[in-house]
């Protein structure tokens, strides 16, 4: 994901850990100057109370002034947790 100066991506989705598709319980990614543009994140899902389908999608946060840009798709990302 290519980000400017004082951007950071995140991920926002339909459960918990993703923050219910608030933004502002998004799960933050990092990078690093030796693996710019990719960015990353681990986490884990309790599976007790993971959905069979879940659906994500990457937003790109602007650290000061908290503007935000969703990605520009139609449709959400989703991982099949069965």
């Amino acid at each position: 994901c290519i980000t400017h100066y004082q951007q950071s991506v995140a991920i926002v989705g339909n459960i918990e850990t993703l923050g219910g598709w608030n933004v502002e319980k998004s799960l933050k990614m990092r990078t690093e100057k030796d693996i710019y543009p990719v960015w990353r994140v681990e986490f884990q899902i309790p599976a007790a109370s993971a959905p069979d389908l879940i659906e994500y999608k990457f937003v790109k946060i602007h650290d000061v002034s908290n503007e935000i840009e969703w990605e520009p798709i139609m449709t959400n990302r989703t991982i099949d947790a069965r």
